[in-house]
């Protein structure tokens, strides 16, 4: 009878604890995607704000404004984004 009783309460136990587990592994796929998701808008919001504050400063000068950043250093900075959304 006792030894029942205690083999309930080991897998009630087990199965709390799988379903933590699960839990568990959820949220830190939860936290990896808007990680990523962060890393992706900060760099289109630091890309648009320097965009922005070179075309401010030339505006209105007599000056040509200095050329757009290279489109290399560009595609290599999302071809790394990109890889880190897609793994």
């Amino acid at each position: 009878m006792q030894l029942d009783r205690n083999l309930e309460e080991l897998n009630e136990y087990r199965r709390k604890l799988d379903l933590s587990a699960r839990d568990n592994k959820r949220l830190q796929d939860d936290l990896l995607t808007v990680t990523r998701e962060n890393q992706v808008t900060k760099f289109f919001n630091d890309y648009f704000y320097e965009t922005r504050k070179r075309v401010l400063k030339y505006k209105g000068s007599n000056l040509d404004p200095p050329p757009p950043p290279e489109s290399n250093t560009i595609t290599c900075s999302l071809k790394n984004l990109l890889e880190l959304l897609i793994q």
